[in-house]
């Protein structure tokens, strides 16, 4: 956990959080793998990206920068996506065009939706750099944040926010505090020195990471909603989205637990410095892989977790060896790279 580790744990954050994003697009028969990565990873996604937001720049430099590194990216991997699946399925200009419109309104019906994120990312960055301005004490808009992200919660509210579809404006309740958490906690993170710790605060760190970590493994085996089965119910929304909360963050403190023990490990850290190539490629890769098995008459069936943990870290291979070296030497601004 030495210093010169730091990028390497937060690429290693990445990197789970992107095999996340992977395995919680298949559905197993008991669901408890998808119910699990739907918990914390595009939250993770927003906390990590709030670890290097910069105060300083003025607004036209964050907003070139943001475009440079998520909008570029959102338009090339949508595009290629529709030309992919639409244009060979004989769909006509008007179907190609809604595509492309679909890319900046909520991406409903594009074929690859999961690069909504990077839509949601752009307005929640920019939400938060704007309030910033306004309100310089980061305790009191993180505790406003807080009350957004439950105010988001409420039916009334949800179903106002469903009207603001253009760049995933209804999403900046669900993501704006963990945007805010991430900048908020980072310099804590970066300046804490494993190495200088006593022997005691050492067995500290050990002991309430394992007890996350442990923590986290009981959401996934049991989930969520385990107190169910037991004939129990939530008092109220408001206390089940806290409890839903609390869950996300618990997982989050595991994988950056487990991120800094394994922050050597240097395939998954780079895999999560590509995590740009992944999201965008994801669908692609899905479906030519299914495609090929149907070439040759090969069924899989994904039935349980360890299955789809599998499948998905052969398809994150797959993408490593053809694309990873291609788009950082050849094209890198299409990443969001100079």
């Amino acid at each position: 956990m030495a210093n010169v580790k730091r990028l390497d744990w937060v690429d290693s954050a990445r990197g789970i959080a992107i095999i996340a994003v992977f395995c919680g697009h298949f559905i197993t028969p008991d669901r408890r793998l998808e119910i699990f990565c739907y918990s914390f990873h595009l939250q993770l996604f927003f906390l990590i990206s709030g670890f290097f937001f910069k105060h300083n720049l003025t607004f036209k430099a964050f907003l070139l920068g943001q475009t440079k590194r998520l909008l570029i990216p959102l338009i090339f991997f949508g595009i290629l996506n529709i030309l992919l699946f639409d244009f060979f399925q004989n769909k006509t200009s008007s179907d190609l065009w809604g595509q492309f419109i679909s890319i900046f309104t909520g991406f409903k019906n594009h074929p690859a939706g999961e690069l909504w994120f990077l839509a949601s990312l752009f307005t929640v960055s920019l939400t938060y750099y704007s309030l910033n301005k306004v309100v310089k004490n980061k305790h009191i808009l993180l505790v406003a944040y807080l009350i957004v992200y439950l105010g988001g919660k409420l039916p009334t509210i949800k179903e106002f926010l469903s009207h603001f579809t253009f760049m995933n404006i209804h999403d900046i309740p669900n993501y704006l505090l963990f945007y805010a958490l991430g900048d908020y906690i980072f310099s804590h993170l970066r300046n804490f020195q494993y190495d200088l710790q006593s022997s005691l605060n050492k067995r500290i760190t050990h002991a309430c990471g394992l007890i996350l970590f442990f923590c986290a493994y009981a959401i996934f085996t049991f989930t969520p909603d385990w107190y169910i089965t037991y004939g129990f119910n939530m008092p109220s929304p408001v206390v089940y989205d806290i409890y839903r909360l609390l869950l996300t963050l618990i997982i989050i403190g595991a994988v950056i637990y487990v991120s800094h023990l394994i922050s050597e490990f240097k395939i998954l850290s780079e895999i999560g410095k590509n995590t740009m190539i992944l999201m965008g490629l994801e669908i692609i890769i899905k479906n030519i892989s299914l495609n090929f098995m149907d070439m040759f008459s090969i069924n899989i069936h994904l039935n349980n977790a360890l299955q789809v943990v599998i499948y998905c870290l052969l398809l994150i291979f797959i993408v490593k060896l053809t694309s990873f070296k291609f788009f950082n030497k050849s094209v890198p601004f299409l990443i969001g790279r100079s």
